[in-house]
């Protein structure tokens, strides 16, 4: 997602944004092995990069012209002092909580802000000194509509949640198998 977003974002509605990662490093390895190389092979972002001198271009940012796109770890500081319209946070089963909310804090209750958070499965509650308290994971979450990807059934046309379980493989003859299209599950 975060690789479609930002180019879509900077070549149709230039902002600033937060890209959130667990680390400064996982962050610095996102923006050198796979943003940098997404917006030089774009033709609609190609330009923006080319026209940025060395110093532009950092581990922590991108810097552009009337915005930036910041690439930071997860922590307090550095989800603080900056202005941004869109918010990209990764893995955030991850995080301390309190960090979600600070990330959200950065858009500063813009109209047109774009908070996305992206996780695999966390758990739903953690202790505290105080007892037990929701994650920002599970909140978040919760506050969704938590739609689920379905598909109409072509022969009973009645529309299905996807299921691994519903997957099934014909054996059939062995010869007429094509092994690059078997779904294991």
């Amino acid at each position: 997602l975060i690789d479609v977003h930002v180019p879509h974002a900077l070549s149709e509605q230039p902002a600033s944004m937060l890209l959130g990662f667990q680390t400064d490093a996982d962050a610095s390895d996102y923006g050198e092995e796979r943003l940098l190389p997404i917006l030089r092979e774009c033709d609609r972002t190609s330009p923006l990069l080319q026209s940025l001198n060395r110093h532009a271009v950092r581990k922590d940012a991108i810097m552009l012209p009337g915005y930036s796109v910041y690439l930071r770890g997860a922590n307090w500081s550095n989800f603080q002092k900056i202005s941004v319209r869109d918010v990209l946070l990764d893995e955030v089963w991850l995080y301390k909580h309190g960090l979600v909310a600070e990330a959200r804090a950065r858009t500063h209750d813009r109209w047109n802000q774009k908070v996305v958070i992206l996780s695999q499965g966390g758990t739903e509650t953690f202790m505290t000194d105080l007892g037990e308290m929701e994650t920002e994971l599970h909140l978040a979450w919760t506050q969704t509509d938590q739609r689920e990807w379905c598909f109409e059934c072509p022969e009973c046309k009645t529309v299905q949640r996807f299921s691994w379980k519903m997957l099934r493989y014909d054996r059939g003859d062995p010869d007429d198998i094509d092994e690059t299209a078997v779904v294991n599950s």
